[in-house]
C-alpha cells in the first residue's frame, strides 16, 4: 500500500468537547455584567479591587480560586495596577 493510499484513508482526529464548569461560567457571567475593562456608558469611574476581593464577592454564588478569577480577568484584558506591594485589576463598575 503506497503512502498516498494509506493518508486517505485514516479516519480524521475526532473533535474534543471542551466543557466549561459551571462555577466558571458562572464567575465569568458575574465580572463581565458587573464589571468592564475600560470605560462604558453606564459604568461608574475606574475602582481598583484584588481577586481575593472578587472571590468573596463571589462566594455564595461558586467556589472559585483566587488563581482562576485571575486567569478569568486576565482573559478579559482588565488592567494590571500595583499599589503597596499589592496586585489590583483596574475595573469600571457597574451602576446597576
Amino acid at each position: 500500500m503506497s503512502n498516498q493510499e494509506n493518508t486517505s484513508q485514516q479516519t480524521p482526529p475526532a473533535e474534543v468537547e471542551v466543557v466549561i464548569p459551571v462555577r466558571i461560567k458562572i464567575a465569568t457571567f458575574y465580572i463581565l455584567k458587573t464589571y468592564s475593562p475600560i470605560p462604558r456608558p453606564g459604568y461608574r469611574d475606574s475602582d481598583l479591587i484584588t481577586s481575593a476581593d472578587l472571590v468573596r464577592e463571589l462566594a455564595e454564588m461558586a467556589s472559585i480560586s483566587v488563581s482562576e478569577v485571575s486567569e478569568l480577568m486576565w482573559g478579559a484584558d482588565f488592567k494590571v495596577v500595583t499599589s503597596g506591594g499589592k496586585v489590583f485589576w483596574k475595573v469600571f463598575r457597574s451602576e446597576e
